[in-house]
């Protein structure tokens, strides 16, 4: 039983691993699309690029404010999600 409950947990940290790694690379890919020009969409592009390198997927279901000077309640872009 021990055993059994160690090798579960050593698999369950890989995977946390591996979801960290793919978090944190996203979010430094995101944050270097996100310059003049670039459209949210070219955010997603990208880090939806690498969550797929990852074999993660996007939940497409969220939405959040879009990206804007001044930020208005009526604007809305779907988040894409490497993690």
């Amino acid at each position: 039983m021990e055993i059994d409950r160690l090798v579960e947990e050593k698999i369950r940290s890989r995977g946390a691993e591996k979801l960290m790694k793919a978090c944190h690379q996203s979010l430094f890919l995101g944050i270097e699309q996100a310059v003049v020009g670039n459209r949210t969409g070219d955010i997603g592009y990208a880090i939806d690029g690498l969550a797929q390198h990852y074999e993660y997927g996007n939940v497409r279901e969220f939405t959040g404010h879009a990206v804007e000077p001044m930020l208005t309640l009526g604007s809305w872009v779907m988040f894409s999600l490497g993690c």
